[in-house]
């Protein structure tokens, strides 16, 4: 579920493959979808945001995609999109339901519950970085169960496997220069990259984990 700044209510009607749009009140505006792989199909629909330019952010779980729906001027209409493959979500389990948020820099960060990871790419489907792994230990995650991210650029995540509220507070990303980005240095970290390709910063990225009660 996703509120935009007019209050109105986004949810993924994942059994139907739809996506349903409420007024703040709770009556039906309209809705958008239907099984496919055509702009504004979907294959079993979870995870949903909305971003303060209209743009509706969408886990389109089967299709191994995020759809970035983008509204057709003022309207609830969306006739275009900006769509990435994911390299993740793997097998069909009842617990393989990814959820994603968006900041106010429009980077996404998307869940890969299998995997116990979070992916963040740039709002054009970039890749930035992945952190995370399945377990118990402070830097690991069961089940993500709920992304979200605060004022102050912390990622929460929801792990319900392992019944905790996680806090992640990110690194910032060091600069890549375009013209040296196959050069690979002794002081280079190669970082997991969901697309397969090897992604270079010059020095290695940590994740610290708030504890919280």
């Amino acid at each position: 579920m996703a509120v935009d700044d007019e209050g109105r209510v986004f949810i993924t009607d994942t059994g139907n493959k739809r996506v349903v749009i409420f007024d703040s009140e709770g009556n039906a505006l309209t809705s958008f979808g239907g099984a496919g792989l055509e702009v504004g199909q979907f294959d079993e629909p979870v995870g949903i945001d909305v971003d303060d330019q209209g743009r509706v952010y969408i886990a389109d779980t089967w299709n191994d995609r995020i759809q970035v729906m983008i509204p057709d001027g003022d309207s609830l209409t969306y006739s275009t999109n900006i769509e990435w493959e994911i390299e993740g979500w793997y097998g069909d389990s009842l617990d393989n339901k990814p959820f994603l948020t968006v900041d106010e820099d429009y980077n996404v960060f998307v869940s890969d519950p299998i995997l116990g990871r979070v992916l963040e790419f740039t709002g054009d489907g970039t890749f930035l970085r992945t952190w995370g792994t399945y377990g118990i230990a402070a830097s690991e995650i069961g089940v993500a169960g709920g992304l979200a991210v605060d004022p102050e650029g912390r990622v929460w995540v929801a792990d319900s496997l392992n019944s905790r509220l996680m806090i992640f507070t990110l690194p910032e990303l060091p600069v890549v220069d375009d013209t040296a980005v196959d050069t690979v240095t002794e002081d280079s970290q190669i970082l997991d990259n969901p697309f397969g390709e090897e992604t270079q910063v010059e020095e290695e990225t940590q994740v610290d984990v708030e504890p919280t009660n």
